[in-house]
């Protein structure tokens, strides 16, 4: 179903024609399949933050492919993506802070930017307190993770969002 959906909502349309029924029938999809995933994704999380190591390799590995799952539902949103926006950044945030998995904050990171490049606008559709998180969560990622990937793209989206 999770496939199916992204294809269906990356479906072309030319341009001033009227919207066909099946990109509609793909964006309820992959709206639906987003808002699924999410809480999937937020109850392996809270797994991941627990403060009982060792973690089932399953649940973080879970949690990694989850992640990428929302990236790519956001990705095939797009600008969509507006009414999940505060939950998208909830989560990338909630990534973005496992102190354990270099790869899920990976994620996180990731997700937060397929939002921003979804929405412009996005850190408008987020609340002052998830904004202000966020990049504080940026700038320490930036400067002291152990993913390497991870450090390299928060330095760049923390400069953006310093802009």
């Amino acid at each position: 179903v999770l496939q199916l959906s992204v294809q269906l909502a990356l479906g072309s349309q030319s341009a001033g024609a009227a919207p066909s029924p099946r990109l509609a029938v793909g964006a309820s999809l992959a709206e639906r399949a987003l808002r699924v995933v999410a809480e999937g994704v937020t109850v392996l999380l809270r797994s991941c933050a627990s403060e009982k190591p060792p973690i089932c390799p399953f649940v973080v590995a879970t949690a990694e492919s989850g992640l990428h799952c929302m990236f790519l539902l956001v990705m095939a949103l797009g600008p969509a993506v507006h009414s999940f926006a505060g939950a998208v950044g909830e989560l990338s945030l909630a990534a973005m802070r496992d102190r354990h998995h270099g790869r899920v904050r990976l994620g996180g990171v990731k997700l937060l930017g397929a939002l921003m490049s979804a929405r412009e606008d996005c850190f408008e559709l987020l609340s002052l307190d998830t904004s202000r998180a966020l990049l504080q969560s940026m700038r320490g990622l930036s400067e002291l993770d152990d993913e390497p990937e991870a450090q390299r793209l928060a330095a760049k989206l923390a400069a953006i969002l310093s802009l």
